[in-house]
């Protein structure tokens, strides 16, 4: 539930109104098919309604705007995870209203720690580290993908190592099956 708290607190922050559609996905976890297609449409929307110029000029509300989306998408794919620490939550996003700081480093919190149910050891080394080597791949390549019209190319990038990433952990983790249907 904190996802969707999360989800429309950052709709009020930025001022967008597609988060407010995100209780409709919540309702549809229990169908992870029709979840995934519904949380495809709602990603489409909210990135006409979201306008970013280029990975480079991203600013505090991106990450306002991201950040409840991981945890929507990580709720419905492997349901609720509650815990005592959502209710610790929940005043702080409320104060990402005034602070959007505050938002943004509860929410980072609440992904770690859902991150961490599956395996307490490597949870929060996984976000860490997939987000580190994001970062670093993108600010070695700055140079190249900080030109005028490259941002399709940012996203090809973003693509490619997130991609390599999750060869990575579906290698390392051994996965035979992954069950999405």
């Amino acid at each position: 539930m904190i996802s969707v708290i999360a989800s429309i607190l950052s709709g009020i922050i930025t001022g967008l109104k597609t988060p407010f559609l995100s209780p409709i996905l919540y309702l549809l976890k229990s169908r992870r098919s029709i979840f995934l297609l519904a949380f495809f449409a709602y990603c489409l929307a909210l990135g006409l309604e979201f306008k970013i110029l280029s990975v480079y000029s991203i600013n505090i509300n991106f990450f306002v705007v991201v950040l409840p989306l991981i945890l929507l998408l990580d709720t419905g794919l492997k349901g609720e995870v509650k815990s005592r620490l959502d209710y610790i939550l929940i005043p702080f996003l409320f104060l990402g209203i005034v602070f959007k700081e505050i938002f943004v480093v509860g929410m980072s919190v609440a992904i770690i720690r859902n991150f961490m149910e599956d395996n307490p050891r490597k949870g929060a080394f996984a976000v860490i580290g997939c987000i580190a080597i994001l970062v670093t791949g993108l600010a070695l390549a700055k140079d190249v993908l900080s030109t005028l019209g490259a941002v399709s190319t940012q996203v090809v990038v973003i693509a490619s190592i997130t991609t390599l990433i999750l060869v990575f952990v579906i290698l390392k983790t051994k996965v035979e099956k992954l069950d999405l249907i």
